[in-house]
């Protein structure tokens, strides 16, 4: 759980299919998964909703530790959503190898920890 000052750094996720909610902006393409009031990159206000449903993977690792309550074995993955941001998203572990880097992806919606899950 976030502090209440705090903003959630974790993706919004919505829709059927679902879906990863953000922001382009309109002036240097900048793309974010999550509402802000400002371009991160250049500062613009003139931002544009927008939301992914896909991606591909940019890396993975296996994570064998538990850490809060995420039961171990778990996978990390960094997903680049289709001409958007670049997120970190969990994998269920199925006992199977890695996914290729190149992979593509799609949203599968919030896991039970609060964390955004997508699968091949």
């Amino acid at each position: 759980m976030m502090p209440d000052d705090i903003p959630d750094p974790r993706p919004a996720v919505a829709g059927d299919p679902p879906a990863v909610l953000g922001q382009k902006c309109a002036d240097c393409g900048h793309a974010t998964a999550r509402r802000v009031a400002r371009c991160p990159r250049c500062a613009s206000q003139h931002l544009n909703e927008d939301s992914w449903t896909e991606g591909t993977v940019w890396s993975t690792t296996l994570v064998h530790i538990p850490v809060g309550d995420r039961v171990p074995p778990y996978r990390l993955t960094y997903v680049d959503l289709a001409d958007g941001p670049r997120v970190l998203a969990h994998q269920r572990h199925s006992g199977g190898p890695a996914p290729a880097l190149g992979l593509s992806v799609h949203v599968v919606g919030i896991n039970a920890n609060g964390d955004l899950e997508v699968s091949a």
